[in-house]
């Protein structure tokens, strides 16, 4: 959890460090409890607490892979079952993949 009195920058750092670490547990701390997120230009999409930002990146990862399930359903359908969510935000396909482009 944020210290009350913890710079700014030390927060984005360590924010930026969760994130690069795939560890979710580690970013929803750099959240205060009673965070307040507004969207003046979509208030429908503001929320309250810290708990909400886990939801938020587990939802976005979701709706993404469904819209590749869209364009490609063969990859939809690996990524769904490849990609974890929880503490960490992981990529684990149940078998070695090879990628061509």
């Amino acid at each position: 959890m944020t210290a009350p009195n913890e710079a700014p920058t030390t927060i984005l750092q360590r924010l930026l460090a969760a994130m690069n670490a795939h560890d979710l547990d580690a970013m929803v701390s750099c959240f205060a409890d009673d965070y307040v997120n507004e969207t003046p230009i979509h208030p429908l999409r503001g929320f309250r607490g810290n708990e909400q930002v886990r939801k938020n990146v587990t939802n976005c990862i979701r709706h993404s892979v469904s819209m590749i399930q869209k364009t490609h359903p063969l990859l939809g359908r690996h990524l769904l079952s490849a990609i974890k969510t929880g503490v960490f935000c992981s990529y684990q396909p149940e078998q070695p993949t090879v990628w061509r482009s």
